[in-house]
């Protein structure tokens, strides 16, 4: 039996300075707006059945960095999307969330996610997940194509 899974990717949180204000707590019109696109998102998943949201690299936007602003209220979002809703949340390292040229942990801006309980994907392993009859296999950024073929390879 296949068990249903949903996938976001590239949401680039950021505290955007074009278009946008900020209101009396520090949250970012436009962050805001990105943040509401991935709770409903989320709601739509959990509707369809789902247990695992998969976010597919990018969380991100600056390359390497975060500021604590645009950190805290994603972390608020993912926590109520794990607490509240129930899914579970399993996150690639893209290249904008990282410091480094390939996927590596402390270098990955993602990595604070995983205190709430998100799975963070990141490094040179795949990391697959089983939902029913179907196993899904998530590879963080590589900087070496040749790399990543060879690796996705050995997935057969």
């Amino acid at each position: 039996m296949t068990v249903p899974y949903g996938v976001i990717s590239d949401p680039h949180y950021h505290r955007w300075d074009a278009f946008a204000t900020t209101n009396s707590d520090g949250l970012n019109s436009r962050l805001e707006i990105q943040l509401d696109a991935t709770k409903e998102a989320a709601r739509a998943m959990k509707a369809a059945g789902c247990q695992y949201m998969l976010v597919a690299g990018d969380t991100f936007h600056v390359r390497g960095a975060v500021s604590p602003s645009v950190l805290h209220f994603v972390t608020e979002t993912y926590e109520w999307i794990i607490k509240e809703l129930g899914l579970e949340v399993a996150m690639l390292a893209g290249n904008h969330d990282l410091e480094t040229n390939d996927s590596v942990y402390s270098a990955n801006a993602a990595a604070s996610l995983r205190s709430i309980g998100v799975e963070i994907v990141c490094g040179k392993r795949a990391h697959s997940i089983k939902m029913g009859d179907v196993t899904v296999h998530m590879m963080s950024w590589r900087n070496n194509h040749a790399e990543l073929i060879s690796d996705l390879k050995t997935l057969r």
